[in-house]
């Protein structure tokens, strides 16, 4: 495969470096992340953490929201309400 050579400074390299070190990447992932998204090309995303990196978020941010969700029961209900938000609303109209 033939392939072309792009000059970057040392502190944009660095800052490459880091991102894909904040997305849990490595760098050439990063960079084909970056250009599918310049080209406009739809990306399936293998899972929602998958998704949240892809937004920037940390390792330690995924591991702390999935904790929540483990905690939180946000499964839907049969009325298609989530259970949190069904039992916050009960709670506001006892105390209504």
């Amino acid at each position: 495969m033939m392939g072309k050579v792009i000059e970057v400074t040392e502190e944009q390299y660095a800052a490459l470096e880091r991102t894909a070190a904040q997305r849990g990447q490595t760098l050439e992932d990063l960079l084909d992340t970056l250009i599918s998204e310049a080209a406009g090309e739809r990306h399936v995303y293998a899972d929602l953490d998958d998704f949240f990196r892809a937004l920037g978020a940390s390792e330690a941010e995924i591991a702390a929201a999935t904790e929540i969700a483990h905690q939180t029961d946000l499964r839907p209900s049969d009325d298609g309400r989530a259970d949190a938000g069904r039992a916050a609303e009960e709670s506001f109209d006892a105390n209504a």
